[in-house]
């Protein structure tokens, strides 16, 4: 396993590093944490592709549009989704 230290910005945003980004080329990820960690998986372009996850591209644009607005929500897209 790789780590990286990264710092937060302005309202709560990290920069993920270049070579990583590179390694999984895409800009969407998996966000969830337990009670000791953040977990970010990427989003890979097959997974995208697949009719199943038709679902999963409404809920992140619901996330996009800021109609999710509760842990609630975002807790169950992510066990729906990952």
């Amino acid at each position: 396993m790789t780590t990286a230290v990264v710092s937060m910005y302005g309202q709560g945003q990290i920069t993920i590093p270049k070579i990583w980004r590179d390694k999984f080329n895409t800009k969407h990820f998996f966000l969830s944490m337990n009670d000791e960690e953040l977990i970010i998986k990427p989003v890979l372009e097959k997974q995208k592709l697949d009719p199943d996850l038709k679902d999963f591209y409404e809920a992140l644009g619901d996330i996009k549009n800021g109609n999710v607005t509760s842990y609630n929500n975002i807790d169950e897209f992510e066990k729906a989704f990952i």
